[in-house]
Formats: C-alpha cells, sequence, structure tokens
C-alpha cells in the first residue's frame, strides 16, 4: 500500500470519528416510578416454568441431526419445495419418510438405488467439465 493511500485512509478515519455525531440526552426518569411512601413490592419477574417433563417423559422423544445442506438439481428443488408446501411437511421429514419406506420396500429401492447411482455419475461428470472450464479460463 502506497504512503498516499495510507495517509489519506487515516485522514478519513480521523475525520470520521471527529465529525460531530448525534447525542441522547441524559434520562431523567426511570422505568419505575419510585415515591416516598411506596412501600408496594417490585413488579415481579417472571417465574421460571415449574412443570418442566419429567426425564423419563423425554427419553422416547426423537432426537435430531445437525442440519445437513444439500445441493439439489435446480428443477427438483423447486418441485420438493412446493410439494412439501403443499402437503404441510419439512423438506427434512419428506426426505426420512422417503428413506423409511424405501428402506422397507425391496421394490422401490431396486428402482431408486440405480437412479441415485445414474445422478451420481451425472454430477461427477459435470463437475469434471465444469473444473476444465474453469482450467481453461485460467490459461487464457
Amino acid at each position: 500500500m502506497s504512503d498516499e493511500t495510507s495517509e489519506s485512509m487515516v485522514e478519513r478515519i480521523k475525520r470520521r470519528s471527529s465529525s460531530s455525531r448525534a447525542t441522547v440526552p441524559d434520562r431523567s426518569t426511570s422505568f419505575l416510578e419510585i415515591t416516598e411512601g411506596n412501600t408496594s413490592p417490585p413488579l415481579a419477574s417472571p417465574s421460571p416454568p415449574t412443570a418442566l417433563p419429567k426425564p423419563s417423559e423425554s427419553d422416547g422423544l426423537l432426537e435430531t441431526a445437525a442440519r445437513r445442506q444439500i445441493r439439489l438439481v435446480v428443477d427438483l428443488d423447486s418441485q420438493i419445495d412446493d410439494f412439501c408446501k403443499r402437503h404441510k411437511i419439512t423438506i427434512e421429514t419428506y426426505l426420512e419418510a422417503l428413506h423409511v419406506t424405501c428402506r422397507d420396500d425391496t421394490a422401490i429401492l431396486g428402482k431408486v438405488i440405480p437412479e441415485a447411482k445414474k445422478r451420481l455419475l451425472e454430477r461427477k461428470k459435470a463437475g469434471r467439465i465444469r473444473r476444465l472450464q474453469t482450467q481453461m479460463k485460467q490459461d487464457i
């Protein structure tokens, strides 16, 4: 960085810090009015919940993993999003239900696995093409 640039930056910072800033007047009143002879207790803060679930009751609750970021084909992403909104479910619960259904039904699983493998090969091919395009741009 040149001396001129650093000097001008320093000057700008000094000008900014020395410029007049808006000030807020001191508050002359309190949020709680305190008067002489007022013996009423101050407003109570909200009490913590008293009916927490017992550990034995929460044992049966589902434990969720950290959220995953997934990349989907643009068209399928919008279709899945619309589908989930229409049926008032989340994408996560939809994915879980699909997995459980496929896992339990070998006929469906036999159709899903080849489709997934085909898509994987397509994505790898697309990635290689993008990488080559990037390398060609850098070489020019």
